[in-house]
């Protein structure tokens, strides 16, 4: 089967489009992340008491795993790019999913940090499962438009 030129320009134009949106969603995303940091560890200043502490590391690390199974649930892959409502409304799931994981993961480096102390190594590894969770976005997205044969 023939593709037109419109076709393919049409594409084209939806592959840029989207990926100009998925941008603009992970930047939004890490500039909002990063803005609330202090305002996750001011609201955990006020717990003083280290088994308290430690039970809301416990508590944090285990919830996290909700939004992270969202998160590699969630596929751009069952959107239609040429739709605007689906494309606005997977990227509002990937955002939201994205920021809880995000917070989460803000909230265990500051109690971390408040209950046992700076061990830059975990919190290098915090760092780099954020990243990890947005350059998988990029890389789902991508998935959109990767076309393999069985």
């Amino acid at each position: 089967m023939f593709i037109s030129e419109v076709e393919v320009n049409m594409v084209s134009f939806l592959s840029k489009r989207f990926w100009l949106e998925v941008l603009i969603k992970n930047v939004l995303l890490v500039i909002l992340s990063i803005s609330l940091y202090p305002i996750v560890k001011e609201a955990f200043s006020v717990v003083t008491d280290k088994a308290v502490l430690n039970n809301l590391v416990l508590f944090v690390g285990l919830i996290i795993v909700v939004p992270l199974f969202a998160n590699f649930a969630f596929t751009y892959e069952t959107i239609k790019i040429g739709s605007k409502i689906q494309t606005f409304t997977g990227h509002l799931i990937a955002f939201f999913i994205m920021l809880g994981s995000f917070l989460l993961l803000e909230m265990i480096d500051v109690l971390f940090v408040m209950a046992v102390g700076n061990i830059t190594i975990f919190r290098v590894v915090l760092f780099l499962f954020a990243l990890v969770i947005l350059l998988y976005d990029f890389w789902d997205a991508n998935r959109i438009f990767i076309k393999t044969e069985d």
